[in-house]
């Protein structure tokens, strides 16, 4: 899986900064600043590059990608030591 890491400054973002994506199993994982991911599989990889050059990253991910491709949120997980 190859990850993209963007700069929250200049694209704007708030929720995110980093991005996965395989393309053999055509998996998308958003890793989200407070620890939890969300993935969408399948997604093809021109939808990627659409991601990649839009200017409302978030946006296209919550109100396009997640309605539109089967996606599930992995919650942040805590752990308590012994």
């Amino acid at each position: 899986m190859k990850v993209t890491t963007f700069d929250r400054k200049k694209w704007g973002l708030f929720t995110f900064e980093k991005i996965g994506y395989d393309r053999s199993s055509q998996l998308l994982i958003v890793f989200y600043l407070d620890g939890s991911m969300l993935e969408i599989c399948p997604i093809e990889e021109h939808k990627i590059f659409e991601l990649l050059l839009s200017t409302d990253k978030e946006t296209l991910i919550h109100e396009h990608f997640q309605i539109k491709y089967p996606s599930f949120v992995h919650e942040k997980r805590t752990f308590l030591l012994a």
